[in-house]
């Protein structure tokens, strides 16, 4: 059987690719940029506030503003984002055989895996995201964000 089960090459190539296509156009237009693993409410609250009192096109709301200046100390400091009990953190597949691992999506798009692999590393997930081997030296350009056809 297949190392990801019932995920067929071209359903995990295209996922790649809309994973790539999302986040790409996701950093254009953020402001700011969180990894879901580490985030807290104050985080986003000052983020928000800070953007609003600079920018000046939005207010900060006075519940946002009233967490975002409750401080380190207050209660709201370390809430973190809690998965729900069906959130399947581990990459495994639904069949539950085996984790995603990078060369799985480079054997499917080399080019797009890089350009992924790229944006990963600058979310800051240099410290749990090995280069794909398979991938490495390869150039992420506007092909990467194409499936290939057959």
């Amino acid at each position: 059987g297949s190392l990801l089960g019932a995920i067929t090459p071209a359903r995990l190539e295209q996922s790649l690719v809309y994973w790539l296509r999302w986040n790409v156009y996701a950093r254009a237009h953020a402001a700011q940029v969180f990894r879901v693993e580490d985030v807290t409410l104050l985080d986003v609250s000052r983020a928000w506030c800070s953007h609003c009192d600079e920018s000046g096109l939005c207010d900060c709301p006075w519940r946002i503003r009233r967490v975002a200046d409750d401080g380190e100390e207050g209660r709201f400091a370390k809430r973190r984002v809690t998965p729900r009990a069906d959130h399947v953190a581990s990459m495994r597949s639904s069949a539950g055989n085996a984790a995603l691992r990078w060369e799985d999506l480079a054997n499917v798009n080399r080019a797009a895996t890089a350009a992924a692999w790229q944006l990963a590393q600058e979310f800051g997930y240099s410290d749990e995201v090995p280069q794909p081997a398979a991938a490495s030296g390869t150039g992420a350009n506007a092909s990467a964000l194409r499936p290939a056809r057959p």
